[in-house]
């Protein structure tokens, strides 16, 4: 594990061809990695879910070579994306891609308050120091806190291409936007 909640399997040699395209013989697939149990593991790069309590040897042993088909999302994260964008008043954030955006939402203050983007307010009825607001997960949390239940809004908040309008009401002093622009 690295850290708490990550974990790295490195792979320091090819498992089904050479690097001149020679297939290799099943004996030399081995890959030893253990998923612990009480986890779930999530393949960041894949987006495949796995339950722990099992290894990574014993799926490849027990069913061999197969064909695996994944429908994976076409497109990549920008990232120019991936920096925070902070609102301390009212503003506007320009999504200069042709796709809509799943955002990372930290509303600071306290109390109660309103965060609308474009169209899409989120009502939130308890702010202690921040909550986050996470539209790819379509979650709220603070840190390993879940904070669902102090929010309402029919949908978490998109980044349309273009301009997005961003405002905010209440006890939210301040928002930290890190947008994921997508491309293709």
């Amino acid at each position: 594990l690295y850290g708490h909640e990550l974990m790295v399997c490195p792979v320091t040699h090819p498992m089904y061809y050479t690097e001149g395209s020679q297939e290799i013989d099943a004996p030399d697939r081995y890959l030893d990695v253990y998923l612990p149990a009480g986890w779930g593991w999530y393949d960041f790069y894949t987006e495949a879910y796995y339950e722990g309590g099992q290894d990574i040897e014993s799926i490849l042993n027990r069913f061999g070579r197969a064909t695996i088909e994944f429908v994976c999302k076409p497109q990549r994260f920008l990232k120019s994306g991936e920096t925070a964008r902070t609102f301390t008043a009212a503003g506007t954030l320009t999504n200069i891609t042709r796709m809509d955006a799943l955002p990372v939402i930290t509303v600071y203050g306290s109390g109660a308050g309103t965060v609308t983007v474009n169209d899409t307010v989120v009502t939130i009825s308890e702010i202690d120091g921040y909550i986050v607001l996470d539209s790819e997960m379509m979650d709220a949390y603070k840190g390993t806190i879940n904070k669902n239940p102090y929010i309402s809004a029919a949908e978490f908040p998109v980044l349309k291409a273009g301009n997005n309008s961003i405002s905010f009401t209440g006890g939210v002093d301040s928002l930290e936007i890190v947008p994921h622009w997508l491309t293709i």
